[in-house]
């Protein structure tokens, strides 16, 4: 088991671990491992040079968590420019079951990769008290969709969709490069971690199939082609999962749309309704559908429909001459993909 860091755009294997530097270990079966050493509470070219170049580096951490706002670094000669780490790029960690992921904070043992311009020392130390995480890097994807893909051997990596909810350029998000062959990964084409384009080509590496790919936080579809070929895998609805079968398909396109351009819709006429009203409902393809009327406090008043329906558009009448004037919802639920329409009856 070689010790494997990245530095000078190039994995590089060392044979002796240093304090200060992150390493991809691989090992043949799970397990523990204690490394014994020294009480790390500070590193600096002095006390432990580490010495980044521009670009993505792998350093490592002290002996207590420290948060990232405290790494700096030395400029590489005296009185010579220190480098800077790139703005809004994020400092991440490797997960065997995981993948990247983005991190706030550094913990004791484990290996992290940075990028910076220029070339220099790395420098961290332990505050006198620990103070509290600050997360405002990690703010810009709290608006974004969550792309997950799940392999056979439960890893799982995740994965943000911009839909035009984030301002910022998507290459401000750029990820580390690849691990080793072999290991997990999951990223958009682009090497970022945000997609910000309709159409993003998303590649998998080192997988177990089959994999489930599931989308939340989003108010999009998604038709799903293989990358290479342009044939279509299946379709994403907001809240679903698609299941990804062939293991020779390592890279997808997601085409972008909304529920109602792949077939889904409901609409309630007239509205307001004073007597009774058309309920108009349309699915893609034959499944079990729900469509039900609820009250201001939520509860269900009146189920419409609970069945298969079938492609194309269907209509249902709505009586509301015994209920009393107000707001309503009409909630439709077919498959995976839900919905709602807001109905006024008058009197």
């Amino acid at each position: 088991v070689t010790p494997i860091k990245f530095s000078q755009d190039i994995y590089q294997q060392e044979e002796r671990l240093k304090v200060g530097v992150g390493y991809f270990v691989r090992f043949p079966n799970p397990d523990t491992t204690v490394i014994s050493g020294v009480l790390v509470k500070q590193i600096n070219s002095r006390l432990f040079p580490v010495r980044v170049y521009d670009g993505w580096n792998t350093v490592g951490a002290l002996s207590v968590p420290v948060n990232i706002d405290r790494i700096t670094f030395e400029p590489a000669t005296t009185g010579g420019t220190p480098p800077i780490r790139v703005p809004l790029t994020f400092v991440y960690e490797y997960q065997t079951n995981r993948g990247y992921r983005a991190v706030s904070e550094l913990t004791p043992g484990k290996g992290y990769w940075i990028k910076v311009r220029g070339q220099g020392f790395y420098n961290v130390s332990a505050p006198t008290t620990r103070g509290s995480t600050s997360d405002a890097e990690f703010a810009v994807l709290a608006t974004a969709a969550q792309l997950t893909i799940r392999d056979a051997a439960d890893r799982e990596g995740m994965l943000y969709l911009g839909e035009g909810r984030i301002a910022a350029d998507a290459s401000q998000f750029e990820m580390p490069p690849l691990p080793p062959h072999g290991m997990f990964d999951v990223r958009f084409s682009s090497n970022t971690l945000v997609a910000s384009d309709a159409n993003p080509i998303v590649r998998v590496q080192g997988a177990t199939y089959p994999l489930t790919l599931r989308v939340a936080k989003s108010t999009s579809a998604y038709t799903v082609l293989d990358a290479t070929t342009g044939e279509v895998i299946g379709r994403l609805l907001p809240g679903s999962s698609l299941t990804l079968t062939d293991p020779n398909v390592t890279a997808v396109r997601l085409l972008r749309q909304t529920p109602q351009e792949i077939g889904y819709d409901v609409s309630v006429t007239p509205n307001p309704v004073e007597q009774s009203a058309q309920v108009r409902v349309s699915v893609p393809e034959t499944q079990h559908t729900t469509i039900s009327l609820h009250n201001a406090l939520g509860q269900e008043v009146a189920r419409i429909f609970d069945g298969l329906l079938t492609p194309g558009q269907t209509t249902f009448e709505l009586n509301t001459e015994t209920l009393p004037a107000g707001a309503y919802i009409v909630k439709m639920l077919s498959g995976t993909y839900s919905t709602a329409y807001r109905v006024t009856v008058i009197r």
